[in-house]
């Protein structure tokens, strides 16, 4: 019914001089694998095992797998609304290999555990993966270019009952971590279940 924040499609490249990966990360609750084998085809200079397509899992996002139609038997999917986000997915992992784009770093590596309260599980509450983990590529003088952060935890802290499009808690934590100056932040969500 409406916007709440913008959902985002973001990507880093990595090469240590041979080999090439792409990793990109989408704020959608999935891909189908032959909709992210056809982002990856679509990307260029690099072969289509080399990308990586990740989703945020947000649910406030459209549906690009069919879980929400109007009833059990109908598809939710916007097959124009899908196209689109295959292109700009394809044409962002691009942008990010561009050679202006790409620029000598190297990386560093952290792991912290997530504050009590931050992830939930309202099946199996003892079972949550608390672990934040952190990717960082920097200068040689070590200004951040960007920050690559993986934790488990379903956005969807605005619940079923919003009606807005949003990447819900991971806006939030991209709009703090870019402000304190980490660079550009991708967010890939660990295994959900």
């Amino acid at each position: 019914e409406g916007v709440h924040d913008d959902i985002w499609c973001r990507a880093m490249a990595l090469s240590d001089g041979e080999d090439t990966i792409a990793i990109a990360s989408l704020d959608l609750i999935g891909f189908m694998f032959a909709d992210a084998r056809e982002i990856a085809a679509n990307v260029e200079g690099v072969p289509a095992d080399n990308v990586i397509i990740c989703c945020t899992h947000v649910h406030s996002a459209p549906d690009v797998i069919g879980l929400w139609g109007p009833n059990p038997q109908t598809s939710g999917v916007d097959p124009e609304f899908l196209a689109m986000a295959k292109r700009l997915a394809a044409r962002t992992i691009n942008a990010a290999l561009e050679d202006t784009a790409m620029k000598p770093a190297k990386l560093r590596f952290a792991t912290a555990t997530a504050p009590p309260k931050t992830g939930y599980n309202d099946r199996e509450g003892d079972l949550i993966d608390r672990e934040i983990t952190i990717m960082q590529a920097v200068t040689a003088n070590d200004e951040l270019i960007a920050t690559l952060v993986n934790y488990a935890c379903h956005p969807e802290v605005l619940t079923t009952d919003s009606r807005l499009v949003t990447s819900d808690y991971v806006h939030f934590l991209r709009d703090e971590m870019e402000a304190v100056g980490v660079g550009d932040v991708i967010f890939v969500n660990g295994a959900l279940g």
